[in-house]
């Protein structure tokens, strides 16, 4: 008289992976590109604007990384 036994829900967590592609800071076009090798250099490419900047970052660093530094590089600049 118990009734039948349900089931648990399981509920699984999804992991966000970081972005491969960027917004511009300059244009606010979304593909900017950055290319990092394995040594810390960094190409970063937009597909509007045309902007090309070489820089380093540590080696090892993620995209999102490089992409903050070059924000902080462009950030006296005059934007826009």
């Amino acid at each position: 008289m118990g009734g039948r036994r349900r089931k648990r829900k399981i509920v699984l967590k999804t992991k966000r992976t970081p972005p491969k592609v960027f917004r511009c800071p300059i244009c606010e076009g979304f593909p900017l590109r950055l290319d990092v090798e394995k040594d810390g250099a960094v190409i970063a490419k937009c597909a509007y604007c045309g902007l090309t900047k070489s820089f380093s970052v540590a080696a090892g660093s993620e995209p999102i990384d490089a992409y903050y530094a070059l924000l902080s590089m462009l950030g006296g600049e005059n934007l826009g």
